[in-house]
């Protein structure tokens, strides 16, 4: 067979997308104007009417919205997560933030002994004469030797997903997490926890990776306390809305190839990487072959 129609139309796909591309002007908006867009905030509502009207002005056959009820969780006020008793003495605040969807300390905050463990199964043979009223310390870094960072984040990631709820089932008070990056700053990474439905809900922080370093240091030179406050809440679901745009097919309208990425982010950050890019590459997919005159045989769709 003969492709050589196709490889020119791959060409002019590949040519278009490099120079007549606004997938960066469009994230510009959605990051600097818009902003951080956490699930039932304003912010998140603004990208969800940016991305309708964006969608509309590219001439798809069709663009609306489905309604959906969305987490609508606040973070509240600045976190505290300060090393109040150890070897050294003195105090020491940590760069810390709340995990998403975690429950706050309460205005007073809470005090305990910390104790470090690297998986779940740990916690397990641990058990409650070890860990209750405890504060749950996981400490498994990123795996450096995984040159594909996003399989390092797998090999970590249950621990700050499922660690608190794991705590929480032996009696923790609360859990602190090294934060999910391969880098050493003093940078947190807040990220999703989910709470086990039967299980009690306990306050969960993640740390810097270099404050978890100093966590870790500290442990081993003896009993380390530390002092959390945190204000974050769950509040009631949210109308929201996916936004969907499609070039319905020519031939087969009812077969559908679907692309799109998540508006939501979270708010300590721009959604730049996760999900912003790829929102607006989702668009630029209809966008660029509704501008080459394209004319699929099957439904194209953007969620």
């Amino acid at each position: 067979m003969d492709y050589s129609a196709d490889s020119a139309f791959i060409r002019q796909i590949h040519d278009y997308t490099l120079t007549e591309s606004h997938c960066y002007d469009w994230l510009r908006h959605l990051t600097k104007d818009v902003g951080a867009r956490l699930s039932g905030s304003p912010e998140a509502a603004a990208a969800v009417e940016y991305s309708r009207q964006l969608m509309e002005s590219l001439g798809l056959d069709t663009v609306w919205l489905q309604p959906v009820m969305v987490p609508h969780w606040v973070r509240g006020g600045e976190e505290v997560v300060r090393i109040v008793e150890s070897f050294e003495g003195g105090n020491f605040d940590l760069p810390a933030t709340s995990l998403g969807n975690s429950v706050g300390t309460g205005p007073e905050g809470l005090r305990a002994e910390v104790i470090s463990v690297q998986t779940l199964e740990e916690v397990e043979k641990l058990g409650r004469a070890r860990v209750e009223g405890k504060i749950v310390f996981f400490d498994r870094p990123f795996d450096q030797t995984e040159y594909y960072t996003f399989r390092a984040y797998g090999k970590a990631v249950d621990q700050r997903v499922w660690g608190p709820s794991k705590a929480a089932e032996y009696g923790a008070v609360a859990v602190l997490v090294r934060s999910m990056t391969n880098s050493t700053d003093d940078v947190p990474h807040t990220g999703t926890l989910v709470y086990v439905e039967d299980k009690p809900k306990i306050p969960a922080l993640a740390v810097s990776t270099r404050a978890a370093d100093l966590l870790r240091r500290q442990l081993k030179q003896g009993k380390v306390e530390v002092y959390i406050r945190n204000h974050c809440k769950m509040l009631e679901p949210k109308l929201s809305y996916n936004v969907i745009g499609e070039i319905r097919g020519s031939e087969k309208p009812d077969e559908i190839i679907a692309v799109g990425g998540h508006l939501d982010s979270w708010d300590v950050g721009e959604g730049a990487h996760d999900d912003g890019a790829g929102c607006v590459q989702s668009m630029q997919v209809l966008a660029t072959l509704k501008q080459l005159g394209y004319r699929p045989r099957r439904t194209l769709r953007c969620v």
